[in-house]
């Protein structure tokens, strides 16, 4: 193994989803791995195939652990994907924020650091911008800190 390897925090061995052929690549930790293509090709079944939302076949290690070690939830909670098009079951952003004290101490950072005010999150979503609630929706899957955030489009 060489180093980049050894010291992968994401490392994708083999893996297969259509359209794609199987593909092999790591990520190490502060790295950022942009994926290209046109429309079509396959790049968000490759995201929701890493993120464990699609099946595929292959291994996906996290920090060594191969993702059938842990259970799903465990899996998503540690790597996250934020969709192109992020879903909302709530009337406010408000609403979608566990209370606890993580969320209360990081929440007006990640608005702040994503340029969002924050009344934003009292606001009804169905009265935001595209990109407000584009933004709301980073700050929702990087408050609990996952490992990995998978960023489609």
């Amino acid at each position: 193994m060489d180093n980049r390897t050894d010291r992968a925090l994401l490392r994708i061995d083999q893996l297969k989803t259509a359209p794609l052929p199987p593909l092999t690549f790591s990520v190490a930790e502060g790295e950022c791995l942009a994926v290209e293509g046109p429309s079509g090709s396959g790049k968000t079944r490759l995201l929701r195939a890493i993120a464990d939302l699609d099946a595929a076949s292959g291994h996906i290690f996290l920090n060594g652990a191969e993702r059938r070690e842990m259970s799903g939830p465990d899996w998503r909670r540690r790597v996250r994907f934020c969709s192109a098009e992020p879903q909302w079951w709530t009337d406010t952003a408000r609403q979608a924020f566990a209370n606890g004290k993580a969320t209360n101490e990081r929440l007006p950072r990640l608005l702040q650091a994503l340029g969002l005010v924050p009344a934003v999150i009292e606001r009804p979503l169905s009265g935001l911008s595209i990109g407000e609630r584009q933004r709301l929706a980073i700050v929702r899957s990087l408050i609990d800190e996952p490992s990995v955030l998978l960023l489609d489009e």
